[in-house]
This record gives structure tokens, C-alpha cells and sequence, in this order.
């Protein structure tokens, strides 16, 4: 067999023989991925001789991959998990404890989901961090929707919903509380008045993504992301 071709800025690059070729895939560094990091590989070619155009490609793949894997692992640094000694009630605070408790679903989203989360998280707290959960009703809710899909922004406005509906899932099971329970299952007998259909949440996120990136890579390995905070 001949020599294993060579990447060059292709940062991360293995190249492994195969039984009619090779195999060139991009491993993360195992320190992180210790910590938690994913995927650890992501295959991106397979033959015997890549052509120009597929050593491009592999080589903006790599540099993407290893960027956010990077990017990651210094935002994991920086993150300092500090919880209330008490939930205060509001939908701020809801928040607050969804994206620093220890035990949040949000510290397993991968770095750029995170960031598509946080857009959606630093509206409902703009618009209404202030509120009580204990005190929000189903007119609350329509009411909400109804000043969110205003203008015609109605993917935005389910993922909206749902980015709520997950923040109360997650203050019913991890922060044990009764007022996030109650509206969490009012919630949910309002799918279809609120219409937050998977097809609708797909595009908000889309749409978030491109409103917080600014660009789409056409070489960029494709992961799918379902729009789920808890389970």
C-alpha cells in the first residue's frame, strides 16, 4: 500500500489504513474529551488519494471542529457553578439556576447549542424575568406567545415556548418545585393553542443559529440538535 497521504492545516487529522485505502478522521485531544467534550472522532474521508478539493474540505472541517472543541474547553474553564441558597420564584432565576447549576442539562449541550440556547434564554428573561412563576396562569401564556409572534415571527415565537416549557421541566424534577410543576403541565395542554410543532422549533433554532453566527459553513459536519432542555 502506498504511504498514507498528508493534511496539511488540518489540526486534529488521523489518517488509519483501511482494507482498499485509508481512512482520515479528526480526533479531539483526550484531556477533553475526558471532560466531557463530544464527539471525540468525526470521520471525514475515506479512498485512496484525496483529490484538492477534499484536502480543502477536510482542512476546513478540521479547523472548525478543533476551534469549537477549543472554544469548549475554555468556556467549561470559565464556568463557575454557583446555585442560590434558595429559588426565589421568578423567571429570572429560573434561568439563572438552568445555566449554572451543576446539575442542568444545559453544561451537556455542545458549545454552539449552548449558544443557540442562550438566545432564547436572554429573551425570556428580558421579557420576563421579573414575573412569578407561582403567579403565571394559562392566559399568561397565550398572552406571551401572542406579543412574541407579533410581526410575523412565528418560529421564533414556538421556540420561545419551549425554550420555557424546558426551563420549567427543569425547575419540576432538578430544583424539586411545585410552582414550576403546576405550570410546566399547564403547558402542556396548550401545545396546540401555542403550536410549538417540532417543524416550527427547527426553524427557530435555525434561525437563532444564523442570527447569533452570521454565516453557514457549507463543509460543516452536520449533527443534529433536537430542541430539548430535560427529560
Amino acid at each position: 500500500m502506498a504511504d498514507a497521504p498528508k493534511f496539511e492545516n488540518s489540526p486534529g487529522i488521523n489518517v488509519r489504513p483501511r482494507r482498499h485505502g485509508w481512512v482520515a478522521y479528526w480526533q479531539a485531544r483526550a484531556d477533553i474529551v475526558k471532560r466531557g467534550f463530544k464527539p471525540p472522532l468525526v470521520p471525514l474521508w475515506r479512498g485512496i488519494d484525496p483529490s484538492p478539493i477534499d484536502r480543502d474540505m477536510i482542512s476546513q472541517q478540521c479547523e472548525l471542529l478543533q476551534a469549537e472543541m477549543l472554544t469548549w474547553s475554555r468556556t467549561r474553564e470559565d464556568v463557575v457553578f454557583q446555585v442560590p441558597t434558595a429559588f426565589n420564584g421568578t423567571v429570572a432565576d429560573l434561568v439563572f439556576c438552568y445555566k449554572y447549576d451543576k446539575d442542568s442539562p444545559f453544561h451537556k449541550l455542545r458549545y454552539h447549542s449552548r449558544e443557540n440556547y442562550g438566545h432564547f434564554l436572554k429573551r425570556i428573561e428580558a421579557d420576563h424575568g421579573g414575573e412569578k412563576i407561582a403567579e403565571l396562569k394559562a392566559r399568561d401564556m397565550l398572552r406571551w406567545h401572542e406579543a412574541w409572534i407579533a410581526n410575523g415571527h412565528i418560529p421564533m415565537a414556538h421556540g420561545l415556548v419551549r425554550m420555557f416549557r424546558g426551563l420549567l421541566s427543569f425547575g419540576m424534577t432538578i430544583l424539586d418545585d411545585d410552582d414550576c410543576a403546576r405550570l410546566s403541565g399547564i403547558l402542556g395542554k396548550m401545545r396546540e393553542a401555542l403550536g410549538a410543532s417540532r417543524e416550527n422549533i427547527s426553524a427557530a433554532f435555525a434561525l437563532s443559529s444564523s442570527s447569533t453566527s452570521g454565516t453557514t459553513n457549507s463543509f460543516r459536519v452536520q449533527r443534529s440538535t433536537s430542541f430539548f432542555c430535560a427529560r
